[in-house]
Order: structure tokens, then C-alpha cells, then sequence
């Protein structure tokens, strides 16, 4: 993939599409469609991360971050060129690491570097906006409780103030999230929900927590 441009959204269905191991359908200009079996692993680069609305495994599963962490100082870069010449130069040694790499790969299979992990979910964690909705916002006590209508028009509102994706479009939905996260919601009297353990900053508890 090309260059990804700063706030862009990942086309989330895409990337399911593209890498659930089914057959892809396509078409080239003016020809036939025809299917084919996926062989590929996609690639996206750039320095800014594509904006990922889902929560769901099934997106994050299909992610990994790798972080480029070494910059280069300017009195050490070498023009493209040059470095090509030194490549083609050990293009011997280049082919054995890579068929190195191979069988390790035919053993092990891929595994992935803890760093990788790290930056995965610290990337995973930056995209909820649940979770930071949360540390932001409210407060984890037994002693709480939250009707689950009201902390979704409170979480709405941060949203918006925010400029957050939407990713929560409903209570419904909110109420699948936080008992993922651990949250017992409870049911109460005239259809009403409420998240046990959860509450609002002190400065919102009166008109919230109840």
C-alpha cells in the first residue's frame, strides 16, 4: 500500500475481505471477472497509522504494528545508489540469511517479536475510545453504579467534544462492550440497565451515579 495519509480510516471490511482465507473476486479494465486463492500478506507503510473504528477480534486480530523506532543522523546517510552497490556486493550473504529465514520460518512458523506485540496493543489501546473514555472520565468502585442510557449520552457527548470516532452507536452496544471488559451489567425494573462497578468523575456523580 501506498503512503498512508494522516487521520485516514482503514476500510475495515476490506481487510477482513482481503485476508479471510476465502476466495477473492476481481476484474481487470474491459475483461472478465475471475477468482483466485489468496497467496499475499498485505502491507501498508507511512508515518501515520490508519484510524481503526472497530473493537472486535476480528480486525485486531489481522493487525500488526511494526514500529521503525531508528532514525538515521543526517551525517551518517549515504546516497541510494551507494548503498546498492554494497547490497549487490553481499547478495551471496543476503540470500543466506533470507533461506535462514525460510526454514526458521518451515519450523517455527511466524513468530512474532515482543516489540511487535507491544506496539500492537499499545496501538489497539490508542483506537478504543471506550477504554480511553473510561480512564478519562469515570471512576472503577464497587460501590457505584451507572445507568447504562445515561453513561452512553455522557460518552456520546465526550465523543463529540473530542472528536472521536463514533464507534458506539447504541447502549445495546455499549452494554456488549463493558461486559467484555469485565463489567456485570444488571437489569432493573422498567427495561432499565445499569453497569455495576462504574461511576462518573466526582463533579458528574450526583446527576449520574444514582
Amino acid at each position: 500500500s501506498d503512503e498512508v495519509p494522516e487521520g485516514r480510516k482503514l476500510n475495515e471490511s476490506l481487510v477482513k475481505n482481503l485476508t479471510g482465507g476465502d476466495q477473492i473476486h476481481a476484474r481487470n479494465p474491459y475483461e472478465k471477472p475471475f477468482s483466485f486463492d489468496p497467496t499475499h500478506t498485505l502491507w501498508m507503510y507511512g508515518n501515520h497509522k490508519p484510524v481503526i473504528s472497530g473493537m472486535d477480534h476480528g480486525i485486531w486480530r489481522r493487525i500488526y504494528l511494526i514500529p521503525f523506532i531508528v532514525t538515521i543522523p543526517e551525517d551518517k546517510q549515504r546516497p541510494q545508489e551507494v548503498m546498492w552497490k554494497e547490497f549487490r556486493r553481499e547478495n551471496s550473504g543476503i540470500l543466506d540469511w533470507a533461506l535462514e529465514g525460510w526454514k526458521d520460518f518451515q519450523t517455527n512458523g511466524l513468530v512474532v517479536p515482543e516489540a511487535v506485540r507491544e506496539a500492537t496493543s499499545e496501538y489497539k489501546s490508542e483506537s478504543d475510545t471506550l477504554e480511553t473514555f473510561i480512564n478519562e472520565n469515570c471512576i472503577i468502585n464497587s460501590a457505584f453504579k451507572i445507568h447504562t442510557t445515561k453513561l452512553f449520552q455522557l460518552f456520546k457527548d465526550w465523543a463529540k467534544e473530542n472528536n472521536e470516532t463514533d464507534q458506539i452507536r447504541s447502549s445495546r452496544v455499549m452494554i456488549k462492550l463493558l461486559r467484555n471488559r469485565g463489567f456485570e451489567v444488571e437489569a432493573g425494573s422498567q427495561n432499565k440497565h445499569f453497569v455495576l462497578g462504574l461511576g462518573c468523575e466526582a463533579e458528574q456523580s450526583e446527576s449520574w451515579v444514582n
